[in-house]
This record gives C-alpha cells, structure tokens and sequence, in this order.
C-alpha cells in the first residue's frame, strides 16, 4: 500500500466489515494484496469486525499496513462508517470476505466510473461455478424507458442502475459524506439500496459494469444461505414502501 502522490484520482481505500470470517477474510486479504500495476493506488485497508467472539484470526489472516477495528455489533452500515473515519483517498471500497478481487480488477471499476461521470460503481458478480449473479444490478423502469441497452440493442456494458449488491461497491469519498454514509438504523442486509437511493436522489449517478467481473462466493455462514431470489424481494419490498 503506497503513500505516494501519483494518481490520486483513482487512489482507494478498502473496508472489509467482519464478523466471524476466519478462512474467508485470509482468502480476500490474498487477492486483494498480490502485487501488480496498480497496487500502489491502494492506500488504506481497514478491517471492521463486528463482534466476534473470537476476533484473533483477523491478525493472522492480514497482513501489516492493515488497520483493524474491534467493534460491537451496530451493524454493517455502522461498521463501515466507524471504518470510513480511517481513510482518506478518493474512492471508498466496500467488500465482503467472501469477495476475491484484486487491485486491477478495482481500478478497472474506477476507470469505468471516470469514463461515466458515475459516483458510484459495481462490478458484474459471479459465483464460484462462473455464472453471473442476477442481483448485480437493476433498474424498477419500464424496459421502454431504460437506459442499460447500446443502440444495437444488445445490454450495454456500463448500465445505470437504481440498486446495486453491496458485496462490492466503490464510491466517491465526497458523496459518501454529502449523503451522511449508510443509515445506521440497518442492522444488515438492504442498506446498500437505502445508500443508493439517496445518492441518486441527490443527482449522483450509480452504475453496474459488466466490464469487470468479481468472484462472490455468497453467504457460506449462519445455517441457511440466503439466495439471491431473497436478497432480490427483499430490495424490492424496500423499494415500494
């Protein structure tokens, strides 16, 4: 992780919200830290644990240069805004443990997000058979009235979106504090969407790229795995209220 002034347009700090995540968190730290390119555009990686109750595997699965805060469990939004107060680039990235993406794979997101004029921006995510998620990004408007498909009318590879999974989302540092950060009365689960929402009330663009695409392994924890198909109804019952 560098502390040179070069490209710090496109400089990113990552936050990592745990919680129980031993071997998962290992896994993402290794991805994320192989060296290339573009490695030096990562300045800070903040590590959130969220209450567990064993919280040590976290220095063992990290490397030095990461930042680590033992937090009680308020939630992932809160999690993430008590890690926010530690970085400092322009990006903020958000990503789950069970996430693998490297440096290049984020900067490819952040030059998207610059060719787009988006504040925000999400890769394509796939699962660990190679199929892409059918959560990684929608829009609630008539297909007539969409903008997520080229003139050709093939589905454009960069698509303005109205919700995005939280699994893994970059956003400008500045709209991150315009909108006040995730609302912290989500404990889990949607507050990605309540984020968004508001971003784009206030003019922001949010985009999905199917220009990138980043392993999500999903849900392996906690009994029963939460599908897709969930996640999916969960955001929009949130939507219509």
């Amino acid at each position: 992780m560098a502390t040179t002034d070069s490209s710090d347009a496109e400089a990113f700090d990552v936050v990592i919200v745990t919680h129980d995540s031993a071997g998962e968190l290992g896994e993402c730290w290794s991805a994320l830290t192989i060296d290339d390119p573009d490695s030096d555009l990562l300045r800070t990686v903040v590590v959130a644990d969220s209450g567990s109750p064993d919280a040590s595997y976290i220095s063992r699965e990290v490397g030095a240069g990461c930042t680590i805060l033992l937090l009680r469990n308020y939630g992932y939004g809160a999690a993430i805004n008590a890690a926010a107060k530690h970085c400092q680039a322009n990006w903020l990235v958000f990503m789950n443990p069970d996430v693998r993406a490297t440096t290049a794979q984020i900067h490819g997101l952040l030059r998207t997000a610059g060719r787009n004029n988006a504040d925000a921006v999400g890769p394509e995510l796939t699962r660990s058979d190679g199929t892409i998620r059918t959560h990684s990004g929608h829009s609630l408007q008539p297909y007539w009235a969409r903008r997520s498909r080229d003139p050709d009318g093939t589905v454009a590879m960069d698509r303005e979106v109205e919700m995005m999974p939280g699994a893994l989302i970059a956003v400008r540092r500045e709209c991150f504090d315009r909108v006040g950060g995730f609302d912290e009365r989500f404990f889990l689960y949607c507050e990605e969407d309540d984020l968004i929402t508001r971003m784009r009330t206030s003019g922001m663009k949010c985009i999905v790229t199917s220009r990138v695409t980043v392993l999500h392994k999903g849900e392996q924890g906690g009994g029963t795995a939460v599908t897709d198909a969930w996640r999916l109804a969960r955001r929009l019952e949130g939507r219509f209220r």
